[in-house]
């Protein structure tokens, strides 16, 4: 009995075809179909800054945030504080579109200074289930609300 796989685009390893993440390096492996399948939930999702600014995410299934993403939306005393990008970025959202919509995960990525989610860190403890109303907070430096989009 043979069963179907997916290559993970990082690392190259073969993984079982259901799997979310890489079983070797913890990439998240979005499914072809969540990628452009009609009919299928978009992604769509924003980090709300506790003064209602609002960072929207439509059409990414995998997106890497980091200081850049924050700039003129959190005071720069605590910018210094998220890893840029070009650094590997704070963290990672990662979303899979079903019949039953969308489900979000969250990575820290190795980031200097850590992400809490609802005030837990999550630095080291891999992919990380997001529900609506969550709090992220990359370094402890700002409380960004998550929330689904319709």
């Amino acid at each position: 009995m043979s069963r179907s796989t997916i290559r993970c685009p990082k690392c190259g390893g073969v993984n079982p075809s259901d799997a979310k993440f890489c079983i070797f390096c913890g990439t998240a492996l979005v499914p072809q179909q969540s990628r452009s399948t009609p009919g299928a939930y978009e992604v769509r999702y924003s980090l709300i800054t506790p003064d209602g600014k609002e960072i929207e995410v439509v059409g990414e299934a995998i997106k890497v945030f980091g200081r850049e993403d924050f700039i003129g939306i959190i005071p720069r005393e605590y910018l210094i504080l998220i890893t840029r990008k070009s650094q590997g970025g704070h963290f990672t959202i990662a979303c899979y579109s079903s019949s039953e919509g969308v489900s979000c995960y969250i990575r820290d990525d190795n980031s200097k200074n850590g992400t809490l989610v609802n005030g837990k860190q999550i630095k080291g403890a891999g992919w990380i289930k997001l529900n609506d109303g969550d709090i992220i907070s990359p370094a402890g430096a700002v409380n960004l609300v998550f929330r689904f989009k319709k």
